[in-house]
C-alpha cells in the first residue's frame, strides 16, 4: 500500500471543490494542511493532519485526523 502526502491545493482539485472550500471544513487560516491519501484500495481514505477535532470534516468525507 502506498501512503503519500498531498498538498491542499492538489486536494481540493481532486475533489472538485475551491481550496477555501476544503479550508472551512479543516481550521480556518491555516496553511500547513495535508491530505493524506491511502492508494490501493477502492475507495481511498483521507485525512487532514490537525491539531484538534473538527466535527464539520465529515462533510467532505475525510476520515479522522492523524
Amino acid at each position: 500500500m502506498e501512503i503519500y502526502l498531498v498538498p491542499l491545493t492538489k486536494y481540493a482539485e481532486e475533489q472538485g471543490v475551491h481550496r477555501t472550500t476544503v479550508w472551512r471544513w479543516t481550521k480556518e487560516n491555516t496553511v500547513d494542511y495535508y491530505a493524506l491519501v491511502e492508494s490501493g484500495k477502492k475507495e481511498r481514505k483521507k485525512w487532514f493532519h490537525s491539531e484538534e477535532l473538527n466535527p464539520k470534516r465529515k462533510v467532505l468525507n475525510i476520515g479522522l485526523p492523524i
